[in-house]
């Protein structure tokens, strides 16, 4: 073996020097490599002005950012490339400014639109208004939600007036309760006329003596200007009489009148003490809603049966208007 290793021991020198040669040629490509084949793709060194007119920039581009309003569009986001980080950003437009909306000054709507009369309740649900079409002639009672024809939905009932939102312009316009007044007239001062010692009550008792007229049994005759002067003052002419709802097995059936004295309106249409009223000419009045539909419904009619229970026993009261 030693005999062996000498005489080929020259191999092992060449081996060596053939390592050596690989070794110079790699560390040689890596320097040829980095000194010129290092192309204009390789990041320029950037100076330190150039890195904070960079940062300046984007503290800029934060902070405006951070004061822009909230807003739940998707178009920024859309119209924005993700993949291009020198990209500008897309600055949303500013949304026109259509003015704040005032409920205090709520414009007068300019249809022929009258507000009658207004019943506030502490539920906001149970307000109603009623309003009358001069045009149409037409009037009904509209509760918060519902719709006047011709006209549009009722968005809130007040004690002197009821906002609409108007179908055709879609604005919100109001109905007064004091719109169509007529205005004060002057009149040249007269000499005053002997004053007289009747009462408002008094007045009111003999009207009803003079527009209430029996004709029958259960039928009576009622002039068309007692009528008139009772919608216009009902408070006064519907003295004499204590109305409250009547309820059977938890459901209102109709309206209990008692404590009736015999000068009031009652007496002289014929109603007794204990009376519960329950329709007028087929139509339920059990609660206030369907009465003030009936109430509207029947306002120029000319002829009324009042459908009540006496003492367990139905009974019909008639009566003409002419």
């Amino acid at each position: 073996m030693e005999a062996y290793l000498r005489k080929y021991f020259w191999t092992l020198n060449i081996l060596v020097v053939v390592l050596c040669a690989v070794f110079a040629a790699r560390a040689c490509n890596n320097v040829v490599a980095a000194a010129y084949l290092s192309g204009s793709d390789a990041p320029a060194p950037t100076s330190a002005s150039q890195s904070r007119a960079a940062a300046a920039k984007a503290r800029a581009r934060q902070k405006s950012a951070a004061t822009e309003p909230a807003t739940k569009s998707s178009t920024a986001m859309i119209a924005r490339n993700m993949f291009c980080s020198a990209c500008e950003p897309i600055v949303p437009e500013a949304p026109e400014d259509s003015g704040p909306v005032d409920p205090n000054h709520v414009p007068p709507t300019t249809l022929p639109l009258t507000l009658l009369a207004t019943n506030i309740s502490s539920q906001g649900s149970y307000s109603f208004a009623t309003i009358r079409n001069s045009q149409s002639d037409k009037q009904g009672a509209y509760w918060t939600g519902d719709t006047i024809p011709g006209a549009g939905e009722v968005v809130a009932i007040s004690a002197r007036y009821v906002d609409f939102k108007n179908a055709q312009s879609k604005r919100l316009e109001r109905i007064s309760l004091l719109k169509g007044e007529a205005p004060v007239r002057t009149v040249a001062r007269t000499a005053p006329k002997p004053k007289t010692r009747t009462s408002p009550a008094n007045q009111a008792e003999a009207e009803l003596d003079a527009g209430i007229k029996k004709v029958g049994e259960n039928s009576y005759e009622i002039s068309r200007d007692l009528v008139e002067k009772v919608r216009g003052n009902i408070a006064m002419y519907a003295r004499g009489a204590r109305i409250v709802p009547h309820i059977e097995n938890g459901k209102a059936t109709g309206y209990k009148v008692y404590a009736i004295r015999p000068s009031s309106v009652f007496a002289k249409i014929g109603v007794r003490n204990g009376d519960i009223i329950n329709g007028v000419n087929g139509l339920n009045i059990a609660s206030p809603r369907e009465a003030l539909e009936v109430y509207t419904k029947l306002t120029d009619a000319s002829n009324l049966s009042l459908s009540l229970m006496r003492r367990g026993d139905p009974v019909t009261l008639k009566y003409r208007i002419r």
